[in-house]
């Protein structure tokens, strides 16, 4: 393959990547998001990874007026849930759910480091991370299924220690969801990271 066709190619894998955005919803809450396309024991998967915290949260669990508020709450929402067929979505939903597991790989500076979050999750309207237009979904829309990722109070210094090594950069960072079954099938979403350590410096930001 000559120059002139793999700059072409460089340039089609790198234009199919939607780079990160950073936005603030009504309510002061930050999120700081990626479109992803994965895949599935049936197929391609599309998902949306969502790191999402309140802008006057430190880095520690707050609680006022009876509510405890996580400093970082981190979402994979799969857009359109029937995509993940095969994949039993259902053994992942709601309080009594047989918990899958999330492995995070993370690599910087050469060094993968590998985290295991236990997982579970909710079926969902259709949603837009910015929170701009959030609604009930209606006949034939897609189906949206919320892998909530790893323990948003017990294991919040985990998401953070996520989050800061995102925002130092990041050479790849891959998420693989399974089912604690052996066998089970698989989820798996390479991330892109155009744009995450500027996305993720501004979710992280102290208050000011």
């Amino acid at each position: 393959m000559n120059r002139i066709a793999l700059c072409l190619l460089a340039f089609a894998v790198s234009a199919s990547a939607a780079p990160w955005e950073f936005a603030t919803r009504k309510q002061g809450r930050r999120v700081a998001f990626v479109a992803l396309r994965g895949t599935g024991p049936g197929g391609a998967c599309d998902a949306t990874l969502v790191f999402s915290r309140l802008a006057e949260a430190g880095r520690k669990p707050v609680t006022k007026d009876d509510a405890t508020t996580p400093p970082l709450v981190i979402e994979l929402w799969l857009t359109n849930a029937k995509q993940a067929t095969p994949f039993k979505l259902t053994d992942f939903e709601g309080p009594d759910a047989t918990d899958g597991i999330a492995t995070m790989v993370l690599t910087a500076k050469e060094k993968p480091k590998t985290s295991k979050w236990p997982t579970s999750g909710w079926f969902s309207p259709l949603r837009d991370p910015t929170g701009g237009s959030d609604k009930h979904r209606d006949a034939g829309e897609a189906e949206v299924f919320v892998f909530g990722l790893g323990d948003s109070f017990a294991g919040y210094r985990d998401l953070l220690a996520l989050a800061d090594a995102l925002a130092a950069g990041a050479d790849a960072f891959t998420i693989d969801i399974a089912g604690r079954a052996k066998g089970a099938p698989r989820l798996r979403f390479d991330v892109p990271l155009a744009g995450a350590s500027d996305a993720l410096k501004q979710l992280l930001a102290p208050r000011k």
